[in-house]
């Protein structure tokens, strides 16, 4: 069962790179559709899975919406093609590497009773994971310098960590496992873009 989640969320992970990969590449300008369509389905599983508790509703909805704001002013005053999706390909290496490795030989939790399959060994096999590939990649693409690229890598892992604790917090206060199940591997919208919400934030301040 274990070894069968994994493969989907692999799965999953690789499609979503290729959809993004895709879009970026060639129909740049309907970036901003599949982002504002992202950010679509999350709401609707606020409405439809977070509103037994009105008061986590309502902060998850905030929270969204804050997030929705960062990246649209990232979208009219900062974007740039390349840089974003090698964030969005950080953040998924990432969520991969800190699954696999916490999963198979992970056995000290971080936070237990927030999110009970975090281990400390998956968090640092995903950092030390997303920072070589992610360093790799910028070697050879030159998006930042060598100590920008450090401060840039860092902090989108740091904000992509807090991401998702940040909506274990409220799923764990909502009484539910999975945001929906809409995405094999993952859960819903939310499970799979909790990471990337918080990264959107940062994103904008960077």
């Amino acid at each position: 069962m274990v070894f069968k989640n994994i493969v989907n969320r692999i799965i999953t992970s690789f499609i979503l790179i290729f959809l993004f990969g895709l879009v970026l590449l060639f129909y740049d300008t309907y970036l901003k559709v599949l982002a504002y369509l992202i950010y679509f389905f999350i709401f609707l599983e606020l409405i439809f899975y977070f509103r037994k508790n009105i008061y986590i509703f309502f902060i998850s909805v905030i929270y969204l919406f804050i997030s929705l704001i960062c990246l649209d002013s990232y979208f009219r005053n900062y974007y740039i093609k390349e840089e974003f999706f090698y964030t969005i390909t950080l953040v998924i290496i990432f969520d991969i590497a800190s699954y696999i490795f916490g999963t198979k030989f992970g056995r000290l939790k971080i936070l237990p009773t927030i999110s009970p399959n975090k281990t400390y060994f998956g968090l640092i096999s995903g950092f030390i994971t997303a920072f070589i590939l992610g360093s790799l990649s910028n070697s050879y693409y030159k998006f930042f310098e060598t100590s920008l690229m450090i401060f840039f890598i860092l902090f989108t892992l740091i904000f992509a960590f807090l991401g998702d604790i940040v909506e274990s917090i409220f799923k764990r206060k909502s009484n539910i496992r999975n945001s929906s199940n809409f995405l094999p591997g993952h859960g819903g919208f939310f499970d799979r873009f909790d990471s990337l919400i918080m990264v959107v934030m940062w994103l904008f301040l960077f």
